[in-house]
């Protein structure tokens, strides 16, 4: 079971890694932070510490 754990953890931070990373090209677009909240489902907190 150790061996799956860490395949579903690794694909959370890869799917975490690729939020981060659409959330940056937005920011650089000037998409509202509330939009990109809403897209990505990243927290406010998780934007605002991009920009």
């Amino acid at each position: 079971m150790k061996g799956l754990e860490k395949v579903e953890e690794k694909k959370q931070k890869a799917s975490k890694d690729t939020k981060i990373i659409i959330a940056k090209a937005m920011l650089k677009q000037d998409m509202s932070i509330d939009m990109i909240i809403k897209l990505t489902g990243l927290s406010k907190k998780e934007v605002e510490k991009l920009d």
